[in-house]
């Protein structure tokens, strides 16, 4: 069985340093993960920006589930906003998968899948349909 990729972009505002960010990846009806991207294809990975100047990272990993970031309090005092692109991989017979956030509080994230409008994660689970 043959698997399908989609872009995600997951945008990280009014972060303060010293926090942690975190989105969680389940599925609804079909195994899904991070990816960073189709085999052999060139694509560009995982990719973080900085909208903020200086992201002072102590620590950044993804597994299938989950992307967290932890930023340095030693950074100062500015509020950070970025934004990552990566993928998700899934089987061909996938029709929707939730987001979650656990960061820290004051933390704002939403996450566009594909070409869809961004839309904001919390706690609560949300509801994305894999574009077709």
């Amino acid at each position: 069985m043959s698997n399908l990729y989609t872009a995600v972009k997951v945008f990280v505002s009014s972060a303060q340093p010293g926090q942690n960010i975190s989105v969680t990846l389940s599925e609804k009806d079909t195994p899904v993960a991070w990816s960073t991207g189709p085999e052999f294809s060139g694509s560009a990975g995982i990719q973080v920006t900085t909208q903020s100047g200086d992201l002072p990272l102590t620590s950044f990993y993804v597994t299938p589930s989950d992307v967290k970031f932890s930023t340095s309090s030693q950074s100062g005092g500015s509020a950070l906003a970025f934004t990552v692109a990566a993928f998700l991989v899934a089987q061909k017979d996938i029709t929707a998968f939730f987001l979650s956030s656990a960061s820290d509080p004051g933390v704002e994230v939403s996450v566009q899948v594909g070409n869809a409008q961004p839309q904001i994660v919390n706690q609560t689970p949300t509801p994305f349909f894999w574009p077709s």
